[in-house]
């Protein structure tokens, strides 16, 4: 039982590039060009319509912030 909470804890934070962009102002571009360059981590889920990239939101925040 401990794995399935490590597994729900891990995914906790993680989004859609849809959603971060939504949620801090940056466009899907931008994050891509985060998470290709190792700004951000980033990794593959399985989604409604096939896999789909998700990002660490706090990530997302910390590297916008710290962008000009």
């Amino acid at each position: 039982m401990e794995e399935g909470l490590d597994e729900l804890l891990a995914d906790v934070g993680w989004v859609t590039l849809g959603e971060a962009a939504e949620a801090t102002g940056a466009s899907r571009s931008t994050l891509r060009a985060w998470y290709r360059r190792g700004d951000i981590p980033s990794r593959m889920a399985p989604g409604r319509h096939g896999p789909e990239r998700l990002v660490p939101l706090n990530a997302v925040i910390q590297v916008g912030a710290a962008s000009p």
